[in-house]
């Protein structure tokens, strides 16, 4: 049996809990627990997907869902602009930038902690019934509830063998 280790997803809830209120100002993200889940299938009610790859001798993946209106409400406050439905280029980049800010910071907390790790660039997806293929490394799910609807970040990451 596979067992995830505390070290490698602490730094994303540190990450998460700390960065998000500081970017996002006037949303209030409650974390609701931790949850272990090897079915990466994103919801219908997701409406932005965006995934980030980790590589070195830390692999996987980072998988950031947020409901419809909870993008569009980030988007705006990041960008200081109304979006619309259809989220333009603008409010896109927002949405990747956040996930980038933080992972960036997890990523410099598994760096302090010893390890030699980094990431790729956000992929972002728009729409419902979103099916990512599920990792060959259990995922640990880690809920924010807002005002505004639910964000989901997925990590799914282990050591790589010597």
């Amino acid at each position: 049996m596979f067992k995830i280790k505390k070290e490698l997803i602490n730094p994303f809830i540190e990450a998460a809990t700390h960065v998000l209120p500081q970017i996002v100002t006037g949303i209030s993200f409650n974390r609701t627990g931790l949850m272990i889940s090897n079915d990466v299938a994103v919801s219908k009610d997701r409406h932005a997907v965006i995934i980030l790859g980790v590589v070195g001798n830390v692999k996987g993946r980072v998988i950031y869902s947020l409901d419809n209106e909870l993008a569009r409400e980030i988007a705006s406050r990041m960008t200081l602009e109304s979006v619309s439905e259809e989220m333009g280029t603008l409010a896109r980049s927002a949405l990747a930038e956040m996930t980038n800010m933080v992972t960036g910071r997890a990523i410099a907390l598994l760096v302090d902690s010893g390890y030699t790790v980094d990431f790729s660039p956000p992929t972002l997806f728009m729409g419902r019934e979103i099916q990512i293929p599920e990792s060959d490394v259990p995922a640990i799910l880690i809920p924010f509830q807002t005002q505004f609807g639910l964000l989901h970040i997925n990590v799914a990451i282990k050591e790589v063998e010597k």
